[in-house]
């Protein structure tokens, strides 16, 4: 639960050096060796903390680094671990464009892990896949593409009770339709993400869909 989990409390309190502290004190106290549960679990812990501290680049290479662990594990055959895991690297692709790193080469591994999530065709995983397509779109100048894909996860977060998701793509379909609707929209989320505890709601939006350029 700490690995998995905590440092979510951590985050919403915006205290993201007291959940690294958190995550690296849980994982002293285990196994070193091997690739377990837990270290699958701190590593997706750790990557969520360098999103929303805005450190694209650091999750990026985080993922990179820890992948060929992860492939051996065999997590990766279960779905939710892995459309979750290969949403997070889609998530790091484009949170690094942001800090000037390749574009066109990260925006192929986030097409490529979309495509993955696609091929899964459930009803919580299209969502998530709409909305790595919206900072695809964002990040190719495609707005009106962006705000389409946009809107469909939002509705399939709804629909799927995926809350903390739904916030983020609504907030982000208010950016990037501006005016009163765009200002309505981002209050909604905001509201909503309040009542969780969500100390400063644009990180946790920024952590959830990194990059969407207006």
């Amino acid at each position: 639960l700490g690995t998995f989990s905590g440092h979510l409390t951590w985050l919403a309190a915006d205290d993201p050096d007291g959940a690294r502290h958190e995550l690296h004190e849980m994982m002293r106290q285990w196994s070193q060796e091997g690739f377990h549960v837990q270290h699958l679990t701190g590593l997706m812990g750790e990557t969520q903390i360098d999103l929303y501290r805005g450190d694209g680049r650091a999750a990026w290479d985080r993922l990179q680094r820890e992948w060929p662990g992860v492939r051996r594990s065999f997590f990766l055959r279960v779905q939710t671990v892995r459309v979750f895991m290969l949403h997070l690297r889609a998530r790091s692709a484009l949170a690094s464009i942001i800090q000037g790193t390749d574009a066109v080469r990260l925006l192929r591994h986030a097409e490529r892990d979309t495509r993955r999530i696609e091929r899964e065709r459930m009803p919580w995983t299209d969502p998530m896949a709409r909305l790595i397509r919206a900072g695809i779109a964002s990040v190719n100048g495609d707005e009106a593409g962006a705000l389409a894909h946009l809107e469909s996860a939002q509705r399939g977060f709804e629909a799927t009770e995926m809350g903390l998701y739904a916030a983020a793509a609504k907030h982000r379909r208010g950016e990037l339709l501006g005016g009163e609707a765009g200002e309505i929209l981002m209050a909604e989320a905001e509201a909503w993400l309040s009542r969780q505890g969500v100390r400063h709601p644009e990180r946790m939006v920024a952590m959830h869909l990194p990059v969407v350029v207006r």
